[in-house]
């Protein structure tokens, strides 16, 4: 599949998205821990920048940089969690 200039710009405001929801996807695994990742779009549905694609991307972010992880049962939790150790 060829590369196009929308296909980069289209793939690059969905990375943008995803960063500005960092914020609301950590609170709301704060606020609703252990939550499970497929729940989340529907948590932030309020949220401008929420597509399921957007939380995804973002929950990738956040497990990645270890503001957040998966416990046994793949629910999102933070770090030291009694479910997380």
């Amino acid at each position: 599949m060829p590369v196009t200039a929308a296909g980069i710009a289209a793939e690059q405001a969905e990375l943008d998205a995803a960063s500005r929801l960092l914020t609301a996807v950590h609170a709301a695994v704060i606020e609703h821990a252990p939550v499970k990742p497929s729940l989340l779009p529907a948590l932030l549905i309020t949220h401008p920048d929420t597509t399921e694609r957007t939380v995804r991307e973002a929950i990738w972010q956040l497990l990645d940089n270890d503001v957040i992880r998966l416990d046994d049962n793949l629910a999102l939790i933070l770090p030291g969690s009694l479910t997380g150790l």
